[in-house]
């Protein structure tokens, strides 16, 4: 929690405020709802601060590891998603994968619309299939196709496919407002 040197287990369905620190173990994973139905999940040792969480949008920073982030791409709910070597907007439609390594090096692999890196003059748009490395030291980012799949790619794309779809064919779905209907399958599963 912020403002607390302890670490403490998340429970489900925690809310999350600025200043809080979400930490994965070895095995562990994460999966964050913002309120316009996007998601940031991170993967197995990752670490990902919460900087701000605001009506107007929500800026985390991946400290190290790999996060995999679904924009819905409301212009009014951004994402501002930074690394130690990379600060990233999505604010558009969009799926992206971001990893954070050891030294300063970062990687986004855009699979889904486009999102923007900054750098020191301007914004630099990354592509669907496009994968952009980013270093710490200033180097000029380098940009590629996307690598092949592996095992967290996989879950993801399982996690996007039982969810697609499931919201609008959920009991609950026509019953909520706006804000709520990312979390209907929730709800029906939980009485």
């Amino acid at each position: 929690e912020a403002g607390s040197s302890q670490w403490m287990e998340a429970a489900v369905n925690t809310p999350l405020i600025e200043g809080d620190t979400i930490r994965t173990a070895t095995t562990g994973r994460a999966e964050l709802f913002v309120k316009d139905g996007s998601l940031v999940r991170i993967g197995k040792g990752s670490t990902m601060k919460i900087i701000a969480v605001e009506e107007k949008g929500l800026q985390v920073k991946l400290e190290r590891g790999m996060a995999y982030v679904v924009a819905k791409g409301s212009k009014d709910v951004p994402i501002f998603f930074d690394t130690p070597s990379a600060a990233i907007d999505m604010t558009s439609p969009a799926t992206a994968r971001v990893d954070a390594y050891d030294g300063g090096i970062s990687e986004v692999s855009v699979y889904k619309g486009e999102v923007y890196a900054a750098r020191q003059n301007g914004r630099m748009p990354v592509r669907a299939g496009e994968r952009l490395l980013i270093k710490a030291d200033g180097s000029t980012p380098a940009l590629g196709g996307l690598r092949a799949g592996d095992e967290w790619l996989r879950w993801n794309d399982d996690r996007d496919r039982a969810a697609s779809g499931n919201y609008a064919a959920s009991e609950s779905y026509a019953y909520l407002p706006d804000e709520l209907r990312t979390y209907s399958s929730d709800l029906d599963a939980n009485g």
